[in-house]
């Protein structure tokens, strides 16, 4: 049915959309880990460079202490009298020290090497020679004081916006569960959805079924009818020539007397079999009516099934719902169609517009077969056209005004038909039982 195949597209249209945030978030997720792998990466950089300028700055403060304590120990060595043994010792401890010192001074000449490698746009002769400059390294450690400080902001500030990504990343992980739970209920939804798709078509088959063996049943009769109004014409021609056979008869007398009466005989045989043959081209006129009026009933039945849920149940007692032959039988009366016209005045507000022509179609079709009933027809619809000027004797006003102009017919009336002299003339009504339902401005 069309309203499924709507439904369906909009089922894959969310589950369209749903796909692309997932996907979207999922990209989100991957750009903030990165970021957060980028910073932990320079962080650690940072530190490292840090720690080494750390330690080079600490070996040349080791050794201009060292170089100091060494000078103060040879002018000591050289103002006092010593033994020949302790001055030995001295000589051995002071060689001590040089060589601690020259190991530390190459361990500051491997790091300026390596640093200068890590850093090529350096010059490690100039950079040696501010190394071992007192005041250079005096500003060096100041302003790596400074650096230090600031860096530790930066990196505070970095750690910040870390734990505001975090934050952002567990919200957006909430909101993909809550997405995830809605999208399983939707696809709950759409299971269900489309069990009662297949319910739908199912029936939507068998209908199509019955109503193929109606229109076989009707074609049929159609043929029969054909072949009867071919016999009909070929009984009257027959009978005209015959006919003419009787006049030319007439004309001869005597011997022809006997012929004629047996021609009489024969014409009578004919009227009886054309008399015959009416009665059957009636019948199966009127049968022919009839399948056709029972493949317009089913339609309206199906449009009537198709009508909001809550409309039917208040129609549920008047057209019975129940099976397509319940409906039939209970549109067949006056009282149903009262019935149909009342709960009309007082729910109009709630019936869409198609359900009102819906309502329209069916009241006017089971008032058209009670019509049947009778050799002429008995009741007839009273309209209203928009634009038409209020009647208030004739017409139900539901805007509640008491003058002005039409501008709806929310519903027809009826009432009794005149009788007509001739069977052309067109239908008047004579006295309304039910008035129009309209509405005015």
């Amino acid at each position: 049915m069309p309203g499924g195949m709507d439904t369906t597209d909009r089922i894959d249209n969310r589950n369209i959309e749903d796909r692309n945030l997932k996907k979207r978030i999922e990209l989100l997720e991957r750009n903030l880990e990165d970021t957060k792998n980028d910073l932990i990466d320079a962080k650690n950089t940072f530190k490292k460079i840090m720690n080494d300028l750390t330690k080079l700055i600490d070996s040349r403060i080791q050794i201009y202490m060292d170089t100091l304590n060494s000078n103060n120990f040879n002018e000591k060595s050289e103002t006092e009298s010593v033994e020949p043994k302790k001055i030995e010792n001295n000589q051995v401890e002071k060689k001590d020290i040089k060589e601690e010192i020259k190991e530390k001074k190459l361990d500051i000449s491997k790091f300026i090497e390596e640093f200068s490698q890590e850093f090529d746009f350096i010059n490690k002769d100039e950079f040696n020679d501010e190394m071992e400059n007192d005041e250079i390294m005096g500003k060096i450690i100041e302003l790596i004081k400074r650096m230090l400080g600031i860096k530790d902001n930066e990196i505070n500030e970095k750690k910040k916006e870390i734990a505001k990504l975090n934050t952002k990343k567990d919200e957006l992980e909430n909101n993909i569960k809550t997405l995830n739970s809605n999208i399983i209920k939707k696809e709950n939804q759409n299971k269900l959805l489309e069990e009662e798709k297949v319910g739908l078509e199912r029936n939507i088959a068998n209908l199509n079924h019955k109503v193929n063996e109606l229109e076989t049943s009707k074609n049929e009769l159609e043929d029969d009818i054909k072949n009867l109004k071919t016999e009909k014409t070929n009984l009257n021609n027959d009978l005209e020539s015959k006919k003419e056979e009787i006049r030319k008869l007439k004309l001869d007398k005597g011997d022809l007397t006997d012929k004629n009466s047996k021609l009489n005989e024969e014409n009578k045989e004919k009227d009886k079999k054309l008399e015959q043959f009416m009665k059957l081209f009636e019948e199966k006129e009127k049968e022919l009516k009839s399948v056709g009026d029972l493949l317009e009933a089913r339609k309206i039945y199906d449009k009537y099934l198709s009508m909001e849920t809550r409309i039917l149940s208040k129609l549920d007692n008047v057209l019975i719902q129940r099976d397509f032959e319940s409906f039939i039988s209970s549109g067949y009366s006056l009282s149903s169609l009262d019935n149909v016209w009342d709960i009309v005045k007082i729910e109009y507000k709630n019936i869409s517009n198609e359900d009102k022509e819906t309502l329209k179609e069916i009241f006017s079709f089971f008032l058209n077969q009670i019509n049947k009933r009778f050799k002429e027809a008995k009741y007839g619809l009273v309209q209203v056209e928009a634009g038409e000027d209020f009647d208030a004797i004739n017409q139900v006003d539901l805007s509640q005004n008491s003058k002005g102009k039409v501008t709806e017919c929310i519903f027809y009336g009826y009432g009794f038909l005149k009788e007509k002299e001739n069977p052309n003339d067109e239908d008047i009504i004579a006295r309304i039982i039910k008035n129009p339902l309209v509405l005015t401005v």
